[in-house]
């Protein structure tokens, strides 16, 4: 109980508002802005792909159970929806995405 508990106090004071440099295999490395209300965070792109264009979220998910969704779309943003996804909390400057049947990125911060 007592792990459960430092847990969650570490996930309520960690702020991961900012911009964060993410390596997307396949494409070149891409730049996104978290954005953080309470346990809850979105990743919006500053630069986009020929998929996810920039000003579009990325993906957004729940800090306290790393559960959430990513978007995915056909070239030229056709067909955009979101899969399930996962939130995982490496440390205060590392963070990774895993969009499920989809692969994982990596995200460093950035500023």
């Amino acid at each position: 109980m007592a792990t459960e508990v430092l847990e969650q106090l570490r996930v309520e004071s960690l702020d991961l508002t900012g911009e964060w440099l993410g390596f997307y295999t396949g494409h070149f490395d891409e730049v996104v802005r978290i954005e953080q209300d309470g346990n809850y965070v979105q990743a919006v792109k500053i630069t986009g792909d020929e998929y996810v264009p920039a000003d579009e979220i990325t993906w957004r998910a729940d800090l306290r159970t790393g559960c959430g969704e990513g978007q995915i779309a056909e070239r030229e943003f056709r067909n955009p929806r979101f899969v399930p996804g996962r939130l995982e909390l490496v440390g205060p400057d590392k963070i990774t995405f895993t969009w499920e049947g989809c692969g994982r990125v990596e995200f460093r911060r950035d500023d």
